[in-house]
């Protein structure tokens, strides 16, 4: 029988430390497991590189790559991140989501969208987000497991 594949792995994490911290009651975030699509798009935060060479004909190879950990980690929540009831300061959804046929969620925000309603978030909130993202993707992690 040929490999069927399966629905993605998704896991709902309890945003602790944020509750504590910030006075909330069941802050949670989903995250689902990173396809191989997912992972072509992080990786072009890799890709930007270089070469320049001498002018007097030596080859001279200079590779320069663009790399920001922080942005990568936003990055890496914009791909992954299935559901969050975080409420902004209006106490509207911060990140918005949509429902597919089947009833799971997706992120239903543009790129720049996100990215604004990411970048309000304490860094503390922001960095236990992200530790979600490692633990159901721990390929993406520093030991790449």
């Amino acid at each position: 029988m040929p490999l069927q594949l399966k629905t993605k792995i998704e896991q709902t994490f309890n945003l602790t430390r944020a509750d504590e911290k910030y006075g909330g009651e069941g802050t949670t975030v989903t995250i689902r497991q990173a396809s191989q699509w997912q992972h072509e798009k992080r990786q072009e935060i890799f890709s930007n590189m270089r070469s320049r060479y001498s002018a007097d004909g030596q080859d001279l190879l200079e590779i320069l790559q663009r790399f920001n950990a922080l942005e990568l980690h936003r990055l890496d929540v914009r791909l992954t991140i299935a559901d969050c009831n975080i409420l902004d300061e209006n106490g509207e959804e911060l990140f918005k989501f949509k429902k597919e046929k089947s009833g799971r969620t997706y992120l239903g925000m543009t790129d720049s969208e996100f990215d604004k309603a990411w970048g309000v978030l304490p860094i503390d909130v922001a960095d236990e987000i992200y530790e979600k993202v490692l633990v159901v993707n721990p390929s993406w992690g520093p030991s790449g497991e």
